[in-house]
């Protein structure tokens, strides 16, 4: 019967709306690239082959013109983040625009700084043998619930030194599995979200993981009612199933 009585009513409002004066509506577009130079290699970490992201939030202003630039997550380099606003200042961009007169609005880039091969594919495909080993012992560890032995092994996987994207994303994995040991909900957000990497489909951890991981992070931000973000991440669950 509710839903009947839904249908109904949203009948009338249609049949309502319908035979109403039509309204004008300022349509809202917001800013879009033209083109935004590749950022450059910070000459250490390409010496070191040391891989990252970079998240920019900035304003355009009505010529299109970036402003502002601010680093709002990265995988935490601070030559990264430098090279990915620079690359961002140097951009191009069509401003947002409302009943079409242009105006300032904010804007967000993901910049990614990963070593490829001259054919343009990524060079490295996996984490090292090494990683993966030290990886395999702290959720051994977890697994067993020693509180000191959880510790150690993390420690130890994070003073190894993170060189490439998909090291990045299972020692943030590792973090959230941790920091769910201890029934840290903000840190095991914070982790879930470096694991994915903004990343809109699985890219540096395998599908599966992917999946979970987005699954445990819808959760955790509907726990804490940050909905506009739990809408985000359930619109990338819905599109990828």
């Amino acid at each position: 019967m509710q839903w009947m009585l839904s249908i109904v009513l949203l009948a009338t409002c249609l049949i309502a709306y319908s035979e109403s004066a039509p309204v004008d509506v300022e349509v809202y577009t917001g800013p879009s690239r033209i083109h935004v130079p590749p950022p450059k290699y910070p000459t250490q970490n390409l010496r070191d082959r040391k891989e990252g992201w970079v998240i920019v939030n900035f304003m355009v202003d009505a010529a299109g013109k970036p402003y502002e630039p601010v680093v709002t997550d990265s995988t935490g380099d601070q030559g990264f983040e430098a090279a990915a606003v620079r690359a961002v200042m140097a951009g191009e961009f069509n401003p947002a625009t409302i009943g079409g007169e242009p105006l300032d609005a904010g804007y967000n880039l993901k910049l990614k700084f990963q070593i490829t091969t001259k054919s343009g594919k990524p060079a490295e495909t996996a984490a090292s043998r090494e990683f993966a080993s030290a990886y395999r012992r702290l959720m051994r560890a977890i697994e067993r619930g020693n509180p000191d032995s959880i510790g150690k092994e993390l420690e130890r996987l994070e003073s190894r030194g993170i060189k490439n994207l998909y090291e990045d994303a299972f020692l943030n994995f590792a973090r959230y599995s941790v920091a769910k040991v201890s029934g840290q909900e903000a840190a095991q957000r914070r982790a879930l979200q470096r694991a994915i990497a903004h990343e809109d489909k699985a890219t540096f951890l395998p599908p599966e993981l992917y999946f979970y991981a987005l699954k445990q992070l819808f959760f955790l931000q509907v726990s804490a009612q940050h909905y506009a973000s739990a809408l985000k991440t359930y619109g990338t669950l819905i599109s990828e199933n």
